[in-house]
């Protein structure tokens, strides 16, 4: 048996360690927070509430005075987060509605003439990449009823495509746009004239590298396309996981591959240029870029340089972030003001498995472990390789680290890091291990990822890690079980900003705000190259495999910026990142503020984590004002970056003189985020301007709310608007409050436009660095 003093200098010690936090969550805390089954009266659910119908004959009823009716039984309108209680109004299967409400709202509405009975939401077949339905696309006033992408043509900029996939059928698709010029690879030559397999869902697929085919081999390009733009996909599910209807943002929007990413070696800075410039050429609409970019001076970043062009063109890009699984969060890269930068956000969705130990204790973690073999281990020894000596190797599980060891029969710890899930599964499995236990380092905190491994398995957060292994190395037999709880729903806290999502501010872009957005990238389920985990069984091409990282975040940005230019054609691609970041949610599903789950205390998400917050499809789709960016303007933000004109000319491709074209520093770049740098010795004003989407006549007031330290004042404080298009010019004047602010601190606020009618409130993240 290993001493707790020897098990805790291992930590100290191993650049693989965990945080060795004397001070951990309290238990009853803990289960609030990964306890999926945990309950209460103030917890906001969904149900079905039914009801009498009104006197009047319900045939006779509108759409808007049935919906009031239903209202009158809530006991307001909308949740402190801002969402809607009413979900649906039903009008023929069942009379009554879906809403959102407590335990004690319903016993409260239990008294009320006209009820009868309510009973919680169940999940028969979940929605398996489940976004559509987190984000809020088929709510009763949701974004799909209005679009879904149709004419949009979505170039993805990837490892290939696994073009017999069933996310890629055309059923019911229309021929693509007369624009488009691309071409079908996979029999031979890039010629559109030669029969393929392409169709109108996946119109055009190419390769950049020799000898090989557009398609995918590892999984990461299909899954991607499915997320931004996959069909509607009925029995999708992850070996018995999370099965229902699988379907992209933008079901009805056409696809275009484009492999950059080679099968082996990686995504080379020429093929990715290329692959941009060919979905240029051939005329995409939206580029989706699942690329972790290091951070560089945009005259340096090829992909800034590349994507400058495609802006140009009125091409939307979305791109990563960044994943940051490393002891220091990595810095955000896709920094240019010109691209849609995402993070990685959770949901509420989780596939379940506990550990139980035979003194009581229980931890819940996740999994994708077959269910069709998911029976309990069994109460078995535990084995932490870790405590027996002092390497790295031993922690993680690496190959040849468990030689000397006897596992047999035994569940084995295993730290995260290092090689990847299913490697380390291998080793255990290979030296007779019965199953596995993958514990999160402080870096990895309370994110945990769903993994079809070769063992019985389940990831345990930080927190649950560090009680897990004290017990392990302070009893004398300790013994545990792997049970397998299935798919459950309502995890709290959700959306919350995952720990591998890489952090701002970034060096190179004059201090704006990246991230732009979070959009959730943990456990999406989504179109695969190939069935997974042990004993895989069924057809390659309803593949589906959960992944993880802002790669999957990304391809929902691309799949709402396709929703948004089907409905609005006329919007650049600057107003439709406005709309986008503008209309973000800044709480979670039960209005509290997004955590970052990196802390160990779940701390609040500063801007630089969070962007604007998470996409909000539905709002974007109306977000009353935009703030609009042409091309000269960012000409005039890179001169004022203070690049040479030779250097400005690299990115724009056409020569410029920036004397001619004129300077402007990055806070005054009209961007719809604003980070003002100040000192305590000046004041500085911003200029801004939104063009009116909305009401035609319209009136909006200001309403700030102040960054720490600072005092801002909106002039004018009222925008009048009497024309669709109308723009209007305001200043944000920015003064000091304190006279020793310390250098390098930030400070966060928020100016919002509040429409005098309540319809709208566009938001704008405030960032002051002192």
């Amino acid at each position: 048996m290993v001493t707790k003093k020897s098990s805790a200098s291992f930590f100290l010690i191993l650049a693989f360690a965990f945080a060795t936090c004397a001070h951990v969550i309290a238990e009853s805390h803990l289960h609030s927070i990964v306890d999926p089954r945990a309950n209460s009266s103030d917890q906001t659910q969904i149900y079905i509430v039914h009801v009498l119908p009104p006197s009047n004959n319900i045939e006779l009823l509108g759409a808007h005075e049935l919906e009031q009716y239903h209202l009158s039984f809530l006991p307001n309108t909308t949740l402190d987060s801002g969402e809607p209680r009413l979900i649906y109004s039903y009008r023929y299967a069942v009379s009554g509605f879906a809403a959102r409400l407590t335990p004690g709202e319903v016993e409260t509405m239990e008294d009320t003439d006209g009820f009868i009975s309510a009973h919680p939401n169940r999940i028969h077949r979940l929605g398996t990449t489940y976004t559509p339905t987190f984000l809020g696309l088929l709510q009763y006033d949701g974004i799909w009823y209005k679009t879904q992408g149709a004419g949009v043509i979505v170039g993805v900029v990837d490892s290939g495509i696994s073009e017999n996939h069933v996310s890629f059928d055309d059923d019911g698709m229309s021929p693509p746009p007369l624009k488009w010029r691309g071409c079908c690879q996979f029999k031979g030559a890039c010629n559109p004239y030669v029969p393929t397999i392409c169709n109108n869902k996946l119109i055009g697929a190419q390769n950049f590298f020799p000898f090989q085919t557009p398609t995918d081999k590892s999984g990461h390009g299909s899954h991607t396309a499915s997320t931004a733009a996959g069909n509607i996909v009925s029995g999708a599910e992850v070996r018995g996981h999370a099965d229902g209807t699988a379907s992209g943002m933008a079901p009805r929007a056409h696809v275009a591959s484009y492999k950059s990413c080679s099968d082996s070696r990686g995504c080379p800075t020429i093929t990715l240029v290329k692959a941009i410039e060919k979905a240029i050429s051939d005329g995409v609409d939206v580029l989706s870029l699942s690329i972790d970019d290091e951070p560089a001076k945009l005259d340096l970043n090829d992909i800034a340089i590349a994507t400058f062009t495609a802006m140009e063109k009125g091409i939307f890009t979305s791109a990563c972030a960044g994943n940051a699984k490393e002891p220091i969060r990595k810095v955000v890269g896709n920094e240019a003001p010109w691209i849609l930068t995402v993070g990685a956000s959770t949901t509420d969705r989780r596939v379940i498995a506990t550990v139980k130990l035979d003194n009581g204790m229980e931890f819940y973690g996740e999994t994708a472990y077959p269910l069709e073999l998911a029976s309990s281990t069994g109460m078995v020894p535990l084995v932490y390789p870790g405590a027996v000596a002092d390497t790295t190797q031993r922690l993680g599980c690496l190959k040849g680290s468990l030689d000397d060891l006897d596992v047999t029969g035994k569940i084995v710890l295993c730290g995260i890091g290092v090689s990847l899930p299913h490697e380390k599964a291998e080793v255990v499995k290979a030296a007779g291990g019965a199953g596995i236990i993958l514990l999160n380092q402080k870096w990895n905190g309370y994110t945990t990822e769903s993994d079809s491994l070769a063992i019985p398995s389940v990831m345990l957060t930080n927190t649950d890690a560090l009680k897990l292994v004290d017990y392990t190395t302070t009893t004398t037999d300790p013994k545990g079980a792997i049970n397998f709880e299935g798919t459950k729903m309502g995890h709290r806290p959700a959306p919350a900003v995952a720990s591998l999502s890489a952090t701002g501010p970034n060096p190179n872009n004059g201090g704006i705000i990246k991230p732009d957005i979070l959009g959730p990238g943990i456990n999406i389920l989504a179109a695969w190259n190939k069935q997974v985990g042990p004993n895989p069984t069924g057809p390659d091409e309803r593949a589906f495999n959960f992944g993880s990282g802002c790669s999957m975040a990304t391809p929902h940005l691309a799949g709402v910026a396709a929703l948004l230019m089907s409905a609005h054609p006329d919007w650049s691609p600057a107003m439709v990142k406005s709309a986008i970041m503008t209309t973000a949610r800044t709480v979670d599903k039960d209005g509290n503020k997004i955590v970052d789950e990196r802390s160990p205390d779940m701390s609040p998400a500063t801007f630089f984590l969070m962007g604007a917050g998470q996409v909000n499809p539905s709002a974007a789709y109306d977000p009353g004002l935009v703030y609009d960016i042409q091309p000269d303007d960012y000409i005039r933000y890179l001169c004022g970056l203070g690049f040479p004109d030779q250097r400005v000319s690299k990115i724009t491709k056409h020569r410029i003189s920036c004397i001619q074209s004129g300077k402007i520093s990055a806070e005054q770049l009209n961007y719809p985020s604003i980070t003002v740098p100040l000192n305590s010795a000046q004041e500085k004003t911003i200029y801004r301007q939104v063009t009116n989407v909305g009401e035609a006549t319209s009136t909006y007031t200001a309403q700030v709310v102040e960054p720490d330290g600072v005092r801002a004042e909106v002039s004018p404080a009222r925008l009048q608007f009497t024309q669709i298009k109308e723009q209007k010019m305001f200043t944000v004047k920015f003064t000091p409050d304190r006279s020793q602010p310390k250098s390098g601190e930030y400070s966060e606020g928020f100016l919002y436009w509040n429409s005098d009618d309540g319809q709208y409130k566009v938001a704008s993240p405030i960032s002051v660095k002192f």
